[in-house]
């Protein structure tokens, strides 16, 4: 019961590597440089694959444990538009469940979302963020499509759209912040 139920579970590592053609781009081969400090990729990568698949049934709730191992960007991941709860990090699960459209992660961080499928048909996977052109001084949307999933059509069963819809609280993670203000372990500005 430390979740709430899912179909199943998938794991996602989410990366970006600097290719030039069919080469990648080495870190300072020759003398150190500024990708010591890190770099972004021009090809985007979901556990290797420069174009991750997955499928599902229409209805299916999957809980995906999200890792972000790039060494400077952040990503900000959605699912086509389908249902997404954040239920944990790594550090485990929230006091709170909550709905967003997208979930944000910085390099080294982790998440944990429940995505619902509803309807049938393909959906993007995407890194949605806001660019700046630095020369004009201006703001844009990004859009990367990183993989997709497709749901088919049969219904998953069993159906766990009530559970899903539910947003559950976490007493016991509420009771160990607790206890860890009463003994003196948070920090006081």
């Amino acid at each position: 019961d430390y979740y709430a139920p899912v179909h199943r579970e998938e794991v996602v590592v989410l990366d970006d590597v600097l290719m030039n053609g069919d080469a990648l781009v080495p870190f300072g081969a020759e003398r150190a440089n500024a990708a010591l400090m890190g770099r972004f990729g021009n090809v985007f990568l979901l556990n290797g694959e420069p174009n991750y698949r997955v499928t599902a049934a229409r209805g299916e709730v999957i809980r995906f444990f999200l890792t972000n191992v790039s060494n400077t960007r952040t990503f900000n991941l959605s699912f086509g538009g389908a249902p997404l709860k954040v239920v944990g990090s790594d550090i485990g699960l929230y006091e709170r469940e909550a709905w967003t459209e997208s979930v944000v992660l910085a390099p080294a961080e982790r998440a944990i979302v429940h995505v619902r499928f509803p309807v049938a048909g393909t959906l993007a996977i995407e890194n949605r963020v806001t660019g700046m052109d630095h020369l004009g001084g201006r703001f844009f949307p990004e859009v990367d499509t990183l993989g997709s999933v497709t749901v088919g059509d049969a219904a998953a069963t069993p159906d766990l759209g009530g559970s899903f819809n539910a947003l559950r609280e976490h007493r016991f993670v509420q009771q160990d912040i607790d206890r860890g203000e009463h003994v003196g372990l948070t920090s006081q500005v």
